[in-house]
């Protein structure tokens, strides 16, 4: 059995799986058995060893390969910001706000903007200006802040309770 299983590694190296079945087919029925059994052992670890490393390497490729994404847009961070107005053809204020962009007439299309203006008041950190914007929508909000503070503290609110 020793001779027929070493005549079936050797066939195995040379010829494959099918080489060593036919090579052990001809040494005995016992022997074809085992060797089979180590054969395709052998082949289903080589296999599963294969798939991992090409599944880790696809991993490592994915990971090397992807672009870092920016922070949402929206993050209160020190990224640099620019605090402005939006104001009307009669330069009546429309709505305070804060954008990326350092000229924040690119925040509007010019269909937006109108015959009115965008008008940048102040560029520092994202953070500070949203305290700044905050302040201004509660105080003195425009018909175009939204927000749920807008008007909180300013004269639009003194009117509404006394109403």
């Amino acid at each position: 059995l020793a001779d027929a299983v070493e005549h079936t590694a050797d066939a195995a190296g040379a010829v494959g799986k099918r080489g060593a079945k036919a090579a052990a087919k001809r040494s005995g029925k016992a022997g074809a058995r085992e060797v089979a059994e180590h054969t395709d052992e052998a082949a289903a670890r080589r296999l599963l060893k294969e798939s991992r490393e090409a599944e880790a390497r696809r991993l490592n490729d994915a990971v090397s390969n992807t672009p870092a994404k920016p922070p949402h847009g929206n993050r209160i961070d020190d990224r640099p910001a620019t605090l402005y107005k939006k104001v009307d053809k009669d330069g009546e204020l429309q709505k305070w706000g804060v954008t990326k962009h350092e000229d924040p007439r690119k925040r509007y299309s010019k269909q937006q903007i109108g015959e009115g203006k965008v008008v940048r008041m102040e560029r520092d950190s994202r953070k500070e200006l949203l305290k700044k914007e905050r302040e201004l929508v509660e105080t003195k909000p425009g018909p175009e802040n939204r927000e749920p503070w807008a008007g909180r503290r300013g004269a639009r609110a003194e009117e509404e309770r006394h109403e």
